[in-house]
């Protein structure tokens, strides 16, 4: 994985714009904040005053060193040179205010999403591409990424950049998004982790439509059923189906479907997930080899 920090990260150079995205959160005087990768410190200064407490995690030493010139001594900001997706996640409630690094998107994502306890909020700038896959409607077709995170979060994009805001200036448009957990997650009386392998069990079927994609969960008669009660066509393609068709399946598969059944999606998304590292790790080396 390309850990090179400072070649895949576009930097905000501009306070005033900076000053602008942290007054449009809802940041609070109470609020412990992890910022990913704040390179040269200005969101980390934009933060000051509007948190209780700033966790700033910098891989890079060189960019780390000039963070602890900077901010060394306030006390509201801690410092650590590590990487964020070794680093455990808070048991108390925090939110995420960070310019990511571009390349490693997907990853810090998922940690959020998977490990410990995920963020109140997040307020990412990310590339746009990357926020309509996660985002889905009403901005984009609904994707695996945008299900993954669909049942915790509403997702809004809250300001596009334009490309002379970063240094070095990006060759792709980068916008600003707010991700929200809900109250209540709309999955309930089963672990969220059902969902997910339901999902990616399904994504990793043979096919396209819904016949195929789903005969080794439903019998032809659910099938049918399913088809007419959540009016999914039966020449649409995955990318398609709406979130609230996935839910109305999950919801059948959860209360009818048999132990027997259920237990080839057990796992689908571990082990979705180790396969897409193989196949990445793969990508890498033959482009570095």
């Amino acid at each position: 994985m390309d850990r090179n920090i400072k070649d895949s990260q576009n930097f905000l150079h501009n306070t005033q714009l900076v000053n602008k995205l942290v007054r449009m959160s809802n940041l609070t005087s109470e609020d412990l904040v992890y910022e990913i990768g704040p390179g040269k410190g200005i969101i980390t200064r934009a933060l000051l005053g509007h948190c209780k407490k700033i966790v700033a995690i910098e891989y890079d030493a060189e960019l780390y060193k000039q963070l602890k010139d900077q901010f060394g001594m306030q006390k509201e900001v801690m410092l650590l040179n590590k990487d964020f997706l070794t680093v455990d996640l808070p048991t108390e409630p925090y939110k995420i205010f960070s310019n990511i690094p571009f390349n490693l998107t997907a990853d810090i994502l998922s940690k959020v999403l998977t490990t410990g306890r995920s963020p109140e909020d997040m307020y990412l700038v990310m590339q746009y591409e990357a926020a309509l896959k996660y985002s889905g409607e009403p901005y984009y077709q609904e994707s695996f990424k945008s299900l993954l995170f669909k049942p915790s979060y509403n997702i809004e994009i809250m300001h596009h950049f334009e490309k002379t805001d970063f240094v070095p200036s990006p060759n792709v448009s980068i916008v600003f998004v707010h991700f929200h957990k809900k109250e209540y997650c709309d999955i309930k009386k089963v672990p969220l982790i059902d969902y997910w392998d339901f999902l990616a069990f399904v994504y990793s079927a043979p096919g396209q439509f819904f016949k195929e994609k789903t005969k080794k969960i439903f019998s032809y008669e659910q099938q049918k059923r399913l088809r007419k009660q959540l009016e999914i066509k039966e020449d649409a393609l995955i990318s398609k189906w709406t979130y609230k068709q996935w839910l109305g399946l999950f919801d059948f598969y959860s209360k009818t479907v048999s132990p027997e059944k259920k237990q080839a999606v057990i796992g689908a998304y571990n082990r979705l997930i180790t396969e897409q590292s193989k196949l990445d790790k793969l990508h890498h080396n033959r482009k570095t080899s």
